[in-house]
């Protein structure tokens, strides 16, 4: 609703909750790659757990920065964002996703912690995608995932991309 009603800023900043739900999805349930697990109760990666079996030990050597510990770091759709990319550019869910996480990380923050107009015009001159392309990327990386049956949890997001619209209706209907 924010995209059709041209509410950008907004739009964009709800990008980031959604968007890291669903680079979680396929990395941890269709993937295999349980990030979370090596974190403690606040979300921060703990060094010692990823050292203690050999899958921790590949997603270290993949996300930890050169000259840098990732002990302590808060696990952010970045990091899910480099297994998909690393190891899971085979799955037809991971373009739209890499695609997504590009996007946010070129206007989020700027549109989160500025006061600027935002609208298509800005999208385009920052190089983005309209937010009807981001919209049917959403719906594209949804869709992969619900059509892939791999990982451990057979995953799938129910979505009804109308509910608004019916909710309005029932509420019109009830006055």
């Amino acid at each position: 609703m924010k995209q059709r009603r041209g509410d950008l800023a907004d739009f964009l900043r709800g990008l980031t909750p959604g968007l890291f739900e669903l680079l979680r999805l396929a990395a941890e349930e269709k993937a295999g790659y349980p990030l979370s697990s090596y974190c403690d109760s606040r979300g921060r990666f703990c060094r010692s757990w990823l050292t203690k079996d050999v899958q921790g030990q590949e997603m270290l050597a993949l996300l930890e920065p050169p000259g840098r510990s990732l002990d302590g770091t808060f696990l952010i759709s970045g990091h899910y964002a480099a297994i998909l990319e690393k190891k899971c550019s085979a799955y037809t869910w991971a373009a739209p996703l890499l695609q997504l996480r590009e996007i946010e990380e070129k206007v989020r923050n700027t549109a989160a912690h500025t006061i600027t107009r935002v609208d298509e015009r800005w999208l385009k001159d920052r190089g983005v995608v309209s937010s009807q392309e981001i919209v049917k990327l959403l719906k594209t990386a949804v869709q992969a995932l619900n059509q892939d049956s791999g990982g451990n949890v057979p995953a799938r997001l129910t979505v009804d991309w109308g509910a608004y619209d019916v909710m309005n209706r029932k509420i019109e209907a009830a006055l």
